[in-house]
């Protein structure tokens, strides 16, 4: 049984198994684990056990929950992890039959945790059999007993794994062992667009223009195969080190044929700074929704900032149904006239003003690489959806 074993404070030395589902730590004596530290909260965070795996979630403490000295909300364990509430510090230690992630999974050698989402963690690791690194994503330890999630889950890797294309992420494997739900892709060996926005500001307008065109083409490959992605953004164009782009997560993609036969008023999912003003209104939607995002995903490519702002979601969703778009060359002047005008027809709140296939998008831009200019005229960019 996996314990925690204080390092500093007055309990140094003490030993706490994790016998239950969920531990709580913190200052009340109610606590599973009393701390004894101002900074900690009467109840500050836990230790929840999912299966075989162990997460530490903080429940919205004053001070915050350190795992590794870097503050968490939540976050998978891993033995030899430390946990830190104020000034007191506790290591998650393994004990003789006790199992982590790389002892559960036989086909698969566990190299780094890269990143993690809302549903999956995502690992670098080996796979033995071909003996090559891929990236391995598995759903997060506390959704496994939830059909829903697990579908979900398996769908994401079902529809990557249906899309053949040299700009988007190849899925090769699917499965579960046990009881847990992976799958493994191409590891890319580079960041996102949005790390690089991060780290660097705005792209340039050629590196601009070549990251829409092969997202762009990813788009016109997948939307032939009758899919429609939902959710582009920064956060899911990659750019490995070979200078392309490949195209990530499908965790809400849908066919053609399933939003065609969606009645009634829809669930919003997507992204906020990237949706659609249909999408974010709950209408009927179509492949022109990723037109739009990927319209929205190049004005932050070239300005550093989402085309809208606000102090909340629904704040945010409003204005990209209600408010003119925001000028691009207001933040970056330098943008020439005809990338703005390419930039406003994908970003069109009625769809019918869009460009109608995402090829046309493709198409412009090799245009303006080539020093042609636009094909199409520019558009008023006033209107509203209502």
């Amino acid at each position: 049984m996996p314990k925690l074993v204080c390092q500093s404070g007055p309990t140094a030395g003490h030993e706490y198994p994790l016998t239950k589902d969920v531990t709580i730590l913190g200052r009340q004596s109610a606590c599973d684990v009393q701390i004894h530290d101002t900074m900690s909260s009467r109840a500050h965070c836990q230790v929840r056990r999912d299966g075989k795996l162990f997460s530490l979630v903080d429940l919205g403490s004053r001070n915050g929950t350190l795992l590794n000295g870097k503050k968490v909300s939540e976050r998978q364990l891993s033995f030899g992890d430390r946990i830190a509430v104020g000034h007191a510090e506790y290591l998650f230690v393994k004990e003789a039959g006790d199992v982590e992630l790389k002892d559960l999974l036989s086909k698969y050698e566990i190299l780094e945790k890269i990143g993690e989402g809302g549903m999956g963690i995502v690992y670098k690791a080996n796979q033995r059999s071909m003996a090559r690194v891929v990236a391995l994503k598995i759903l997060s330890p506390k959704y496994i007993s939830k059909p829903k999630f697990v579908d979900q889950f398996t769908r994401e890797a079902r529809a990557a794994g249906s899309l053949n294309h040299p700009n988007i992420i190849q899925v090769h494997d699917v499965g579960t062992e046990n009881e847990i739900h992976y799958f493994s892709m191409e590891f890319v060996d580079g960041p996102t667009c949005m790390q690089v926005l991060r780290d660097n500001g705005p792209f340039g307008i050629g590196e601009a223009l070549e990251i829409v065109r092969q997202t762009a083409k990813a788009l016109e490959y997948a939307h032939g195969q009758r899919l429609i992605h939902q959710d582009i953004k920064p956060d899911n164009i990659m750019l490995s080190s070979a200078s392309s782009v490949k195209l990530a997560d499908l965790g809400i993609s849908k066919t053609f044929d399933e939003v065609a036969a969606e009645e009634g008023p829809k669930r919003v999912m997507g992204t906020p700074h990237y949706m659609a003003p249909e999408a974010a209104l709950g209408k009927k939607i179509d492949h022109r929704v990723d037109i739009y995002s990927l319209g929205a995903t190049f004005y932050h490519l070239l300005t550093g900032k989402t085309p809208y702002t606000g102090t909340s979601a629904t704040d945010v969703l409003k204005a990209y149904v209600m408010d003119p778009m925001p000028a691009i060359q207001d933040i970056n002047p330098e943008t020439p006239d005809d990338v703005c005008a390419l930039v406003e027809r994908m970003m069109a709140k009625k769809p019918d003003d869009r460009y109608q296939h995402v090829g046309e998008v493709a198409e412009e831009v090799r245009r303006l690489q080539a020093g042609l200019g636009l094909g199409t005229a520019r558009i008023a960019s006033n209107e509203t959806m209502v």
